[in-house]
Parts: C-alpha cells; structure tokens; sequence
C-alpha cells in the first residue's frame, strides 16, 4: 500500500447542498464512520450506526451545508470514500475540523492534504482560528503539530475508549492569521 502515490487521491471540497448530494450516499458515509469505530478512531461515535442513525446525520450535514456553516472536504481513492474532513463554522471568526482517514490510507498524506484544504477553505473565508479535539496518544497528533496546531486546552479523563479505558482529549488551535 505504500507505493501509491498522493497524486492517485482525488480531493473534493464539498460547499452546495447538491453537490454532498451527488458525491455521496448515506450508505457510503455509514460504512465509512463505521470502518472508523472499528478502529477506534472516532471520540464521538463509539459504536457502529446503523442506517437510520446515519441518515439522520446526513439530514444534518445537508442542512449546515445549506446554511454554509459546514465544508466537506473528502479524498477518494479508486472511487471509494477513504478520507474526510469536516470544517465546522462556528462564528465569523472560529472553526472547527474534525478529520478521518481509512486505516490502510494512513501515513499517505490524505490526511496532512485534507488539513491544508481545510485551511486554505478557513483563510478563503476570513476565519481566524480553527480548532479541533484529538485523544491524547493518537498519533495524528504529530501531524496537527507540523500543520501549525497548538494544544490549548485539556480535559482529563474526558473520553472512555472501548477498551474501557479512560484518557485526556486535547483542544489543539491553529492561528490563521
């Protein structure tokens, strides 16, 4: 899997209500947050959604999608959804990004690649801060670091992992300006 190239994802940065419509079913967005839960990759979702669930999040995500306070930006590989990263308008000025990235397409650059785009939409908007939350130990966190991220904020013992163990989740901040 390493052998593939960066220049073999396809980048889409999602703003129209028609265009999410178009470029992704339900079921491929279920089946892609639940391939994350599997992996515990998630610190919202601990356990696999079923259709219902989901498509009652894609009613969400139309929706900010129509109010312009969300931006999906996704990577596909041969067609099939193995990235995604959601930025989350809060204000005139913050955002929030929460990102994932199938197992076997991590350390390609799908991830660093859909931060840079999450950026460039969050600059092209006129925002001046962007957060996100990660668990502590999660490896992306070495990436958010070389990306300008800054931990800004603890919450100890804040996410119980499916192991049932208990850890700190971090807020990490990005100045845009």
């Amino acid at each position: 899997m390493k052998s593939i190239s960066l220049k073999s994802f396809d980048f889409l940065i999602i703003e129209k209500p028609s265009t999410f419509l178009e470029l992704l079913s339900v079921k491929e967005l279920r089946d892609f947050i639940n391939s994350l839960v599997r992996e515990n990759a998630l610190i919202s979702v601990i356990r696999e959604v079923t259709i219902e669930e989901e498509f009652l999040y894609y009613r969400k995500k139309y929706s900010e999608l129509k109010n312009g306070t969300l931006v999906i930006i996704s990577s596909f590989f041969e067609n099939n959804l193995v990235g995604i990263c959601e930025l989350s308008i809060k204000d005139r000025i913050n955002c929030f990004i929460s990102l994932g990235v199938k197992k076997e397409f991590r350390g390609l650059g799908v991830g660093g690649k859909l931060i840079s785009l999450s950026i460039e939409v969050a600059k092209r908007k006129g925002l001046e801060n962007m957060f996100l939350e990660v668990v502590e130990g999660n490896r992306a966190i070495n990436l958010y670091k070389r990306k300008g991220f800054e931990v800004v904020g603890r919450l100890r013992n804040y996410y119980l992992g499916r192991d049932g163990k208990r850890r700190d989740l971090l807020l990490m901040q990005l100045s845009l300006i």
